[in-house]
């Protein structure tokens, strides 16, 4: 099973490469995700996403709003160093949530625990931006 999104991005399999490779979508999620798969049992029941995770925003609509695992080993400085400091320069409030374990994961309202920010309750990168790029999409 893999995830990605209408287009390639960093960190996700192009598209075009999954379906010349015979891959199906077998399920979306808002706003971008596609889970592809490729079945080589044709009994095999095909996994989906969670609801929960099909939310395509987050519940908290005021200011900032991070998801992030150590899945990545930047993410902790990324969340807790360089966008803490972007939103108290920024006067912007700033909620962090820390993937620690499955369970964490399974609230998530996207099916991706890597990283993401939320502003204002939509999803406005799964990277980690610098200052001058989060201010393009922060507004």
């Amino acid at each position: 099973m893999i995830h990605s999104e209408r287009r390639a991005t960093p960190f996700m399999t192009d598209p075009k490469f999954l379906k010349h490779h015979g891959f199906e979508i077998i399920d979306e999620a808002p706003p971008f995700f596609k889970l592809w798969g490729l079945k080589t049992n044709k009994n095999a029941i095909y996994p989906t996403i969670m609801e929960s995770a099909k939310l395509g925003v987050c519940p908290n609509s005021k200011g900032i709003t991070a998801y992030y695992s150590n899945t990545c080993p930047f993410t902790d400085y990324y969340t807790n160093q360089l966008l803490r400091e972007y939103a108290k320069n920024k006067n912007i409030p700033l909620t962090v949530n820390h993937i620690k374990s499955k369970k964490d994961g399974q609230k998530m309202p996207i099916p991706w625990i890597i990283n993401s920010v939320f502003y204002k309750g939509e999803l406005v990168t799964l990277e980690m931006k610098a200052e001058r790029h989060l201010d393009k999409i922060i507004t």
